[in-house]
């Protein structure tokens, strides 16, 4: 059962994380997409960017959601909302680790110029998915550890719907500013 627990909350933490970074891709920071930018750590060729970003982030969020399960075992809090807390406080060190040795040295260079510009930006992006990952995580292990399998599938549940309103709120903000720009054009 900690199989299961950990992979698909691995999933659903990632997907989480993914929606966020996607929110601010397609709200206007095109240069936060992270996925693509872990693809050119592994291929050179921008076709394979996704794909082998997408390989990577899922990798290491099973990766990382086996040493969250653990540590969570290892403090047993018997609450929810204590545990969540401590997950976002791994994701924030998680992030802040991840921003220094990785997203700075691999944004700063990155094969279009657009990522060595806005590194930071980028990197404060993804520190800050990093911290929803955490959080995510931390509420899906915990509501399992505390509430068995029932609370595993409301704490997943709750998290899906979030990725959903993430992603919806990321589409309506992208037609809204395709709206106002084709205005602003015909001005």
């Amino acid at each position: 059962m900690d199989f299961f627990v950990t992979v698909t909350g691995a999933v659903i933490a990632t997907l989480v994380m993914a929606a966020v970074m996607y929110t601010l891709v397609w709200d206007g920071f095109r240069h936060g997409d992270m996925i693509r930018l872990l693809g050119t750590d592994v291929t050179t060729d921008p076709k394979k960017f996704f794909t082998m970003g997408m390989i990577m982030y899922f990798v290491s969020g099973m990766l990382l959601s086996w040493f969250y399960y653990k540590a969570l075992s290892f403090l047993n809090f018997d609450s929810v909302t204590i545990s969540s807390g401590i997950g976002g406080f791994m994701g924030f060190v998680q992030g802040f680790v991840m921003i220094n040795f990785y997203v700075t040295a691999l944004g700063s260079r990155h094969p279009s110029e657009s990522y060595n510009r806005n590194w930071l930006p980028l990197s404060l992006a993804h520190w800050f998915g990093h911290i929803l990952f955490g959080v995510s995580l931390g509420s899906i292990i915990s509501a399992f550890l505390i509430h068995g399998l029932s609370g595993f599938y409301v704490s997943a549940f709750v998290n899906v719907l979030f990725i959903a309103g993430a992603v919806l709120a990321a589409k309506k903000s992208q037609i809204i500013s395709t709206i106002r720009h084709r205005q602003e054009s015909h001005v």
